[in-house]
Order: structure tokens, then sequence, then C-alpha cells
């Protein structure tokens, strides 16, 4: 852990200030751990189609970024088998917002949902080192968190 805390720190301090997330990661184990671009650039991209009603009616976008499990794996927050179904993330966004993610979901050996750490939306970046939480085949969109700046993962 101490190891990738380094990497991101150093990471962070290569990186121009307005490039920089603010975006921390927080488990049971250890100090916050910073998320920016450069980091996460080698995990894998996904694009994820994605509905939800509004109250201005149904809306459909394209969202591209890394998954969430992929994110929380390689910060080493994951428990080891089955206590990972113990865990939940707390997402909250720069205006306060925050929503739920259970570990479970995210898992490949659970549910598998492919639950987004998104920095893009129908092709056009969100912004500066702007992440947003997207959770697919939620009804309404709720737990879509825009601007994150934290992901606690409790639990376990």
């Amino acid at each position: 852990m101490r190891g990738f805390a380094m990497l991101l720190l150093a990471a962070m301090a290569a990186m121009p200030a307005a490039a920089r997330a603010d975006m921390t990661i927080t488990g049971a184990a250890g100090d916050p751990l910073m998320v920016n671009p450069s980091v996460v650039k080698t995990l894998p991209e996904v694009t994820e189609t994605v509905s939800f009603t509004t109250g201005n009616g149904l809306v459909t976008a394209h969202f591209s970024g890394k998954r969430l499990w992929d994110v929380l794996r390689q910060a080493n927050v994951v428990g080891k088998g089955k206590a990972l179904v113990k865990q939940y993330i707390i997402a909250t966004g720069s205006d306060g917002y925050s929503a739920v993610v259970a570990m479970g979901e995210v898992s490949p050996g659970y549910e598998g949902k492919a639950v987004l750490l998104a920095d893009s939306m129908n092709g056009k970046p969100l912004g500066a080192a702007h992440w947003r939480l997207v959770v697919p085949g939620d009804a309404h969109g709720g737990r879509d968190v825009r601007d994150l700046v934290s992901l606690e993962v409790h639990g376990g």
C-alpha cells in the first residue's frame, strides 16, 4: 500500500496543478490516496451506455472511464474472499452529494456490475480531472455522483 501511495504522490507532483484530481480513496488500512488520471491510465478504458429517467423523461448517454472495481483493486482497499461482501463504498461529490455502492455489486466474483469512474460523456471530457460515478441499471441515476472528491471504503 505504501508503494502505491508513493507512486500516486510522485505522479501528482509531476502533473500541472490544473490537471490534478482532488479525489481521494480511503480504506480501513491506511492513509487517503490521491487518484489522478496519470495513475489510472494503465487500467482498461470502458464505455457503457446508460439510460435513466429524469424529470424531463428518459436520458441515454455513453460514459467512458475506468471500472470502479479496477481502481479500488489498484488502490488495495478491497477485502479478501467473502469479507468483501461486507464492504461498501461511499462516493461523495464536491457539492456534498453522496451515494453508496456495495462492493459485491462491483466485484466480478459476485454481481460484477460495470460501475464507472467516468471522465467523459458522449465522447466529450467532463473537464480537467473531473470524475463521475456512473451506476448502470439504476432507474433514476440517483447514485450517479458528479465531480467526485472522495471514495470511502468501509466494512470488511
